[in-house]
């Protein structure tokens, strides 16, 4: 391999480039003690070795401590010989307009959806708010607004930003899941449910593009197998608290979760085990997508390469 030169960016900027072969991608030199997200050099015209340089599948892999103290490694990826200059914040601007696009969505369609609840006999306010998909609803729009954000301004997601991303994400997907099990069961019963065009994009449209964010994101951070017990915590606190709160107001926001509706309590705690696996499920699969293979696990840095 000849000797690679390498143009590095202003201090503090995420893009920067390298020429060997054909290659032209952003290269990013991981810096310990900044934790918070990945960085250049302020170093130009850097000249690394035949030894330092090695090509490792889809990534080339520049080795960089001894030119800068307390470095780590830079990895350069190859863009299918785009020009590197912004080629990463451009996609990053890219994630950034979709999210915001998709908090467009949300509050769109959560708007529509209580103004539909408006003309319900029965409405009441509280009850809206008790809702588990009108609650993961109002979180989420929170959330990818912030990830917006983030991503316009920023060359990758913090990790807890992404957590939580793949928390609201698991419960906007499980209300979905959970919604249209029940639409299908009402079908081949005595009763029909109505579904408004707002109540589709909350359960539906919007959980299936968070998704779709989730898999081709290629910033996101590794997830712990521990996320599964936290992407729980959540679900079981709303879970006691509409126990708790059901009999006192005689309303529950799901009829599994009034015994006079089903076969008694034990048929309750039957579809609560049930939504639980699928919570667990779904936060194992988004768990599970962090963790495919990409580059060598032991050259990421710290920050996104939890166990």
């Amino acid at each position: 391999m000849p000797a690679v030169t390498v143009h590095t960016c202003a201090h503090n900027q995420p893009e920067g480039s390298v020429e060997i072969e054909g290659w032209k991608a952003s290269v990013i030199c991981m810096l310990p003690w900044l934790k918070t997200a990945p960085c250049c050099a302020a170093v130009t015209a850097l000249k690394v070795s035949d030894a330092a340089a090695t090509v490792e599948g889809e990534f080339l892999i520049i080795s960089c401590g001894w030119a800068l103290p307390g470095a780590g490694v830079a990895l350069v990826h190859d863009r299918a010989h785009e020009p590197c200059q912004g080629t990463g914040m451009r996609a990053r601007t890219a994630f950034g307009v979709a999210r915001l696009g998709l908090t467009a969505t949300g509050l769109v369609a959560l708007i529509g959806y209580f103004q539909y609840t408006l003309g319900v006999s029965t409405f009441a306010i509280a009850n809206f708010f008790s809702y588990f998909t009108v609650q993961s609803a109002i979180v989420s729009i929170l959330v990818f607004m912030s990830a917006a954000v983030v991503a316009l301004r920023r060359p990758t997601d913090p990790a807890w930003l992404d957590m939580l991303r793949a928390m609201v994400t698991t419960y906007i997907l499980v209300s979905g899941v959970v919604y249209g099990i029940i639409v299908w069961q009402s079908s081949s019963a005595n009763y029909s449910i109505e579904v408004p065009w707002s109540s589709q994009f909350l359960h539906f449209v919007i959980p299936v593009f968070a998704l779709i964010d989730w898999i081709v994101d290629p910033y996101k951070a590794r997830l712990p197998w521990k996320y599964l017990g936290w992407a729980i915590v959540f679900p079981v606190f709303w879970l006691v608290f509409t126990l708790i709160r059901g009999p006192i107001v005689g309303w529950y926001p799901y009829f599994f979760l009034d015994a006079r509706q089903v076969n008694g309590p034990g048929e309750t705690v039957l579809y609560c085990l049930i939504i639980v696996m699928i919570i667990t499920g779904i936060a194992a699969l988004l768990t599970g997508i962090t963790r495919l293979k990409r580059m060598p696990r032991h050259l990421l840095p710290p920050w996104r390469n939890s166990a």
